[in-house]
């Protein structure tokens, strides 16, 4: 079948191979803060149990970390599949979202090495606020251009354009409500908690 694309608009093959590759190398990287743990471990003659209670807030932020990042790995998959070509302006937002998963690497070592503050809260749910940002862009950029982005047998639908906007609403909800207050810290995320609700309301907007 011919490649049916606009000229501007390349075929997304290639883009999705190579994102899921990143993605994978970044979740690859979050366990190397752990296996750098062992030699520590062993000089200091620590049982497993021993580890555990020495490293184990560090295991408790490997597990979080690579649940956000396989999370927003699969909200990315779910857009692609709505995907046949990518214009110059969706690689670039594709390229940015890439940077915060890898970048997503430093605050998640940082955060169960050193005591929390609000420049560290900031830094690690604001990391996560620009990447659902960015899949938002995404999202939205790929819904307002159909005709040459969308595979035709399978459109982008406006429900999930607004589940991506209440997502992304409630992480930046997030961050101001842990910054605000210290004291409350990583757990102002229970507010994603709330995205069925808020999806409610986007999708009674027009699309």
């Amino acid at each position: 079948m011919p490649d049916t694309a606009l000229p501007e608009f390349k075929n997304a093959e290639r883009l999705k191979f190579f994102t899921d590759a990143v993605v994978a190398i970044a979740l690859t990287l979050l366990v190397l803060p752990l296996l750098e743990s062992v030699p520590e471990a062993a000089r200091d003659h620590l049982t497993a149990a021993g580890w555990l209670d020495h490293f184990g807030g560090q295991l408790i932020g490997f597990c979080v970390s690579f649940a956000v990042v396989t999370t927003f790995w699969h909200i990315h998959h779910r857009l692609y599949e709505h995907v046949r070509s990518y214009s110059p302006a969706l690689m670039g937002l594709n390229f940015a979202w890439m940077f915060t998963i890898v970048f997503l690497q430093l605050p998640s070592a940082l955060m169960y090495a050193l005591s929390t503050d609000r420049v560290m809260i900031a830094l690690y749910i604001g990391t996560m606020t620009l990447s659902s940002a960015l899949l938002s862009a995404m999202v939205w950029h790929v819904h307002h251009h159909h005709t040459a982005i969308q595979e035709p047998q399978n459109p982008l639908l406006w429900g999930q354009v607004a589940t991506s906007l209440a997502t992304t609403t409630l992480y930046a909800a997030a961050l101001l409500l842990a910054v605000a207050f210290p004291q409350v810290n990583y757990f102002a995320l229970f507010l994603l908690t709330l995205v069925g609700p808020l999806r409610r309301v986007f999708l009674q907007r027009p699309a």
